[in-house]
């Protein structure tokens, strides 16, 4: 049972980072984007 726990836990911390960085990249290109025009 900690072996599953210790296993699941770092897929899930990674992918709630990626979704961090992803969401960070769209607003910060959306930026660009308004500072373009």
């Amino acid at each position: 049972m900690e072996m599953m726990e210790l296993m699941l836990f770092p897929t899930h911390f990674i992918s709630m980072i990626l979704s961090k960085i992803f969401i960070w990249i769209t607003i910060k290109s959306k930026m660009m984007d308004l500072d373009l025009y």
